[in-house]
């Protein structure tokens, strides 16, 4: 607000307004600095009121403009930030110290040797920084110097780039965020480098408006991130926000699998075999199962999903996370807020090697030492012998440290940790929470000038891969706009993805025909062809460009059942069905295989078959749930003159949707019956005898 009046050039109703905001903090300068800027306008006005020339009167007006600017962001950080409760505590203590680069850099250099002050100036710092009002360029070269330097504990660097970041996020300063983009380029450890990385793209997201364009771009040379690094960013941030839908697929289906039909259990503190009847291959099919989940969890690990984040929220309750830096800190043995109970426990092999290879975040490592230490003395001793051999550890384990040194390894790391800070921590719990509006892309929209048109791509395609509501759209619009070149295969493939979101077909087949322009035989433009044409009800053309994909990978299963469909879809069912036959019998109880067999049989006017198929269909995992299947399902009953069986089966797709889905079913069912008119008038269900089959399923 003031800064759009500064803007528009009234300078005094600026004034005013940071008088009226500067008034509940009396003494603490903000007066003297408003009533300087004051003398100074005063002096600029006579100067020219009494006819004087002066050359450099743009350049105090600037001048006082950024005086100004400079005042109300440190007002932005007095009321808000500071008077956080959990920061308000800490102001009045970093009154009593020295927080200027200087005295900070040198209370924790002296106190390098002693583990317990050096974390206490640690904290101090950190929180210094997180609260420090706005930077000039000299204090930034202070701090650019002190966090790349080598000889500055590698520690104390991670640490306070977090903290840095958390103050940058929070309210915006182009010198806190420069000094990260120079962290990046001039440190020599990847951990300090890939830290001040995220950092300073997290907060130049916070940044709106084309007008700063000029504080971007500079920052952005200084930085000159790798290609493809914002893109995956954005993804691992994505997964991190993902974290509540993941728990719930662990713990709610595939952690019971695995405790369920494990081989052995713990009776009276020692592992048995389970004693259970079973036939071999039963006890297969239990491995089987419990296997295929545990190889689930890893894929959703290696693809970024943090499966750790549900187990060790609790502990982030322990009185070890009281203090703030704690949760930002790197794991180190020495950290003086562990207890000798958790230093004896850092003894053993098992643990030790957990921390060093474990797939644990920085807080997460020390989430899982303070739980192990309390838990050592009560695990039984084949247990511990097995932990100690090297036979026990959690899911996902490195085999050797270079994946861990990996940019892209450290910086999802570094990504959770501040997950939990921003999600779990009482001091962010009213902050700007950057995971909190990724639908935005901020992140995109902020770098998109700077990153390489295959990024931009990269973006706009994982946003509406991820959700198609307006507000994605409007995200990927804007990032079309910011293109370097409108008329590239790049451009035009996510105009395309866009306009089929939006139902805009036609365009899309356009905007795809002049990608397959630019890249003829493109895989990926063929098959948002044949999706389009299917959509525009062009079913040969759809069945023709499904048919090439098939050509090109025939072990596509999903491009010939599409195929198979198009070819029903344009009256020529009896033509397929060999096909569906011989799928069919390669792919048995395949859900969608039985579900194209029984949709062409129905036009095809085999009816017995299609029933005989429908049924067969319906005892396949899944199907009652499978809204196509039930349906495909009912018409079949329909088709052999056996409505009410075909309602049934349609009341018993009812009975699995929760109360809000089914009050939309009625809406669904006639939409579907009015799209399937010809089909059902093969045999002689019209408007009204739909009406009445929709009335019985969906009846009190």
């Amino acid at each position: 607000m003031v800064k759009d009046i500064i803007q528009r050039g009234l300078i005094g109703s600026a004034m005013t307004l940071l008088k009226e905001k500067a008034a509940p903090y009396p003494g603490e300068g903000f007066s003297d600095r408003l009533e300087a800027c004051h003398t100074e306008l005063n002096y600029m006005s006579d100067f020219m009121l009494s006819g004087y020339e002066d050359p450099h009167r743009a350049q105090v007006y600037a001048e006082i403009k950024k005086k100004l600017l400079d005042i109300d962001y440190d007002l932005s950080v007095r009321s808000g930030l500071m008077e956080q409760p959990y920061i308000k505590v800490w102001h009045k203590q970093l009154f009593t110290h020295d927080t200027t680069p200087e005295g900070l850099q040198t209370l924790l250099l002296a106190t390098a040797d002693d583990a317990t002050r050096h974390h206490e100036a640690l904290n101090i710092s950190f929180m210094a920084l997180i609260t420090s009002y706005h930077w000039t360029a000299a204090l930034r070269n202070e701090w650019t110097l002190f966090l790349s330097s080598e000889r500055t504990d590698a520690t104390d660097r991670q640490t306070l780039v977090s903290a840095l970041t958390i103050s940058a996020i929070e309210n915006f300063d182009y010198e806190k965020v420069l000094c990260l983009a120079e962290v990046y380029r001039d440190s020599k450890t990847e951990q300090v480098r890939q830290r001040a990385l995220v950092g300073c793209l997290l907060a130049l997201s916070r940044v709106s408006g084309d007008e700063m364009r000029e504080v971007r771009s500079p920052i952005l040379d200084t930085l000159l991130p790798s290609d493809g690094a914002v893109t995956e960013i954005f993804m691992q941030m994505l997964a991190c926000a993902n974290v509540d839908r993941d728990t719930r697929e662990i713990t709610g289906k595939l952690m019971p699998n695995i405790l369920r039909n494990q081989p052995f259990e713990i009776k009276d503190g020692k592992i048995v075999e389970r004693n259970e009847d079973n036939t071999d291959d039963e006890n297969d099919d239990k491995i089987e199962l419990m296997e295929n989940s545990v190889k689930k969890i890893l894929s959703m690990q290696k693809n970024g999903a943090d499966i750790f984040f549900s187990g060790f929220k609790q502990m982030k309750r322990l009185p070890f996370f009281n203090k703030h830096v704690n949760w930002l800190i790197p794991f180190y043995k020495e950290h003086p807020d562990l207890s000798e109970e958790c230093k004896k426990a850092l003894e053993t092999k098992f643990i030790d090697r957990v921390i060093k290879q474990g797939p644990f975040c920085e807080s997460d490592k020390y989430s899982f030492l303070l739980g192990m230490a309390k838990a050592m003395d009560s695990v039984p001793d084949n247990i511990r012998e097995m932990m100690e051999n090297g036979e026990a550890g959690p899911i996902g384990m490195h085999k050797d440290d270079e994946d861990m040194q990996n940019p892209s390894f450290l910086r999802l790391q570094y990504l959770q940790d501040l997950y939990r800070f921003y999600r779990l921590c009482p001091l962010a719990l009213k902050l700007y929470n950057p995971f909190s509006e990724l639908h935005k892309c901020h992140l995109g929209i902020a770098t998109a000038t700077h990153i390489s048109d295959n990024e931009k791509r990269d973006l706009c395609l994982l946003l509406l891969k991820k959700d198609k509501e307006m507000q994605i759209r409007n995200t990927v619009a804007r990032l079309l706009n910011r293109f370097n070149d409108r008329e590239t295969y790049e451009r035009h493939f996510c105009h395309a993805q866009l306009k089929m979101t939006t139902g805009d077909f036609a365009v899309a087949i356009n905007l795809f025909n002049k990608c397959m322009e630019l890249h003829p035989g493109s895989q990926a433009c063929m098959r948002g062809l044949a999706k389009a044409y299917y959509q525009t009800a062009d079913y040969e053309k759809a069945a023709f460009y499904y048919d090439a994909l098939h050509t090109l990978k025939p072990e596509s299963l999903s491009y010939l059942l599409n195929y198979c469909m198009a070819m029903t879809q344009t009256g020529k069912a009896n033509e397929v069905t060999n096909e569906l036959f011989r799928l069919d019998f390669e792919h048995p109880d395949n859900t969608t295989v039985l579900n194209t067999l029984t949709w062409s049989l129905l036009h095809a006017e085999k009816t017995e078959q299609a029933l005989s198929a429908a049924k067969r269909m319906m005892k396949t995992e899944g199907a009652a749930r499978n809204y196509s299947a039930c349906i495909n399902a009912a018409y079949a009953y329909i088709a052999n003159k056996d409505i009410p069986e075909g309602i049934q089966a349609l009341k018993n797709y009812a009975e699995t949707l929760s109360s809000e889905e089914r009050t939309q079913l009625p809406e669904t069912l006639a939409e579907t019956m009015a799209e399937d008119t010809k089909l059902l008038s093969l045999y002689g269900i019209e408007e009204a005898e739909r009406a009445i089959i929709i009335n019985r399923v969906t009846e009190s």
